[in-house]
């Protein structure tokens, strides 16, 4: 499955690598893609391991709250 979650108070490039080390670190994430502009990640993951929640819970754990921007 896949997901697209807009990021919140991503101001630098570092903001960047943090938000996309923390999701792929989570299991059952294969494969995350963020951008600075626009602020988002485009992730790849399975739903059997992991949920949209805990993906959003993440982010917001270091510092970056998201929401779903949408479902593909």
């Amino acid at each position: 499955m896949q997901v697209v979650l807009q990021i919140e108070n991503m101001t630098c490039e570092a903001c960047r690598v943090t938000v996309k080390s923390s999701l792929v670190r989570l299991d059952g994430v294969e494969e995350a893609l963020v951008t600075f502009n626009p602020p988002e990640a485009i992730i790849v993951y399975d739903p059997a391991k992991v949920t949209i929640q805990e993906l959003m819970q993440v982010t917001t754990n270091v510092g970056y709250p998201s929401s779903v921007k949408s479902r593909l």
